[in-house]
Parts: structure tokens; C-alpha cells; sequence
């Protein structure tokens, strides 16, 4: 397996995902911490910030611009989904979503394709076609995947974008 690059690409995308579910099977749904045996929703959860604890959508979307600067990506997003539909009409909380979903994709887009198709269907981000290229030099740059042309990946949004 050390000799084959091939075969360590394909073991590590599939590596997370085949331990999360061995983990699910061994340990069970139910946690030794009570997780999984209440049945408390995002709703009931984003309540609990807007509610309870009387979180604006001004400081919510604050709270989450600083967890995406302290690199707690999942943090944000969870704490999005939480308050989804609570503060329809706020656009910094729309663009926070937005920013915390593109960082997602990009922290994931070279070593976990499944997270990297979820977290671009939260925001509605088409899948970009991915074209190896010999040559790194030639990669061109990409906003939604800045990693990508750092690795010789060209990324092109479709057939009308390849000149072809």
C-alpha cells in the first residue's frame, strides 16, 4: 500500500466514513452521555439561543464570523442550522451561512468528497468539474477552491466555461 499512491487516495477518502460507522455499529445510537435519547430538535435548540438567551440576529451572526475566524467551522454551521428560519430577513446571517459553507468546502474539497457535495448543497453551490492538470503552473485560479489550484487542480463550472 506504500508504494501505490492510487491506493492511499481511495483508502483516505473512505477512511473517516467507514470509522464513523463502525463506531455507530459497536458503540450504539445512544451515547454513554445521554446523546440520542432526548428527543430535542434544531428548532428546540435554536430556541434555546433566541428564546432563552434572547441572541439578535445581529449577535448570532457576530458570534458565528467569530468562530469561522477561530476556525470552528462545524461550530458555525451547527449554530446556523440551529437558528435557520428564526431571522428570515437577515442578510448578515445569510452571508455568514454562506461564508461558513464555502470554508467548509474548501477545508474538506481534497480529502472528503461526501462533505464536500453536502456542505455545497446547503448553499445551492453547483458542483464544479474537475480537470487534472499535468502541469501546476497552469492551474487557474478558483474562488470557491483556492486549495484546489495550489494542489495543479483547474476547476470549471460547466461546458460553457471550457471553451470547447
Amino acid at each position: 500500500m506504500l508504494e501505490d499512491p492510487d491506493l492511499q487516495l481511495a483508502y483516505l477518502l473512505l477512511r473517516e466514513n467507514v470509522i464513523n460507522r463502525l463506531y455507530d455499529q459497536k458503540i450504539g445510537y445512544w451515547q454513554p452521555d445521554l446523546q440520542g435519547i432526548d428527543a430535542l430538535s434544531r428548532a428546540d435548540r435554536g430556541s434555546l439561543l433566541v428564546d432563552y438567551l434572547g441572541l439578535s440576529g445581529g449577535r448570532l451572526a457576530a458570534a458565528t464570523k467569530r468562530m469561522i475566524a477561530d476556525g470552528n467551522l462545524e461550530l458555525a454551521a451547527t449554530t446556523l442550522e440551529w437558528t435557520k428560519g428564526r431571522f428570515p430577513e437577515s442578510r448578515s446571517l445569510r452571508d455568514a451561512e454562506r461564508l461558513t459553507y464555502l470554508k467548509l468546502m474548501e477545508k474538506y474539497q481534497n480529502f472528503n468528497p461526501f462533505k464536500f457535495i453536502v456542505y455545497s448543497a446547503q448553499i445551492g453551490e453547483p458542483m464544479p468539474r474537475v480537470l487534472v492538470s499535468a502541469d501546476p503552473g497552469t492551474a487557474r485560479p478558483h474562488s470557491r477552491a483556492s486549495e484546489a489550484t495550489a494542489s495543479g487542480l483547474q476547476l470549471e463550472n460547466g461546458p460553457e466555461s471550457s471553451g470547447k
